[in-house]
């Protein structure tokens, strides 16, 4: 079979934070540009399927994640490139519990600007990390 380099599919597993759970008919929805583009359900095992419908060769999403009773999580600038095929593992906590695991509130979460090869030392850097390392003389 001859893979469609057209295709943009991305896959994963959503899971409840405490119990490890598969969380059955959570949603995910899929944004660009603060537009909403569709979206998906999870199945009977917490897994989920979405294919995009891409004409460039590369965008920025921001996927968010909801299930009634639980916090939500937002992932901020997650990219994807034509030919693509991407998997997450999401967990959601509870309202009453979520504050143990990941303080009071969670604010979106976001890609590291830069992330080495992992063929390296496997570093990555965020924008914050960057903005406070030295820099060499002007």
């Amino acid at each position: 079979m001859i893979a469609d380099t057209n295709k943009v599919i991305l896959s994963g597993l959503v899971t409840d934070l405490e119990t490890d759970d598969p969380v059955l008919f959570g949603t995910m929805a899929v944004y660009h540009k603060d537009r909403l583009l569709g979206g998906t359900e999870t199945d009977f095992d917490g897994r989920f399927h979405y294919q995009f419908k891409q004409t460039q060769d590369s965008f920025t999403y921001t996927l968010e994640f909801t299930y009634l009773g639980m916090h939500s999580m937002r992932i901020e600038d997650f990219k994807l490139v034509q030919g693509d095929s991407s998997y997450l593992a999401v967990k959601l906590g509870h309202d009453e519990d979520f504050g143990k695991h990941l303080g009071p509130f969670c604010p979106s979460w976001r890609f590291p600007l830069i992330e080495q090869d992992n063929t390296t030392s496997g570093q990555t850097f965020t924008s914050d990390q960057i903005r406070r390392s030295p820099t060499r003389g002007r």
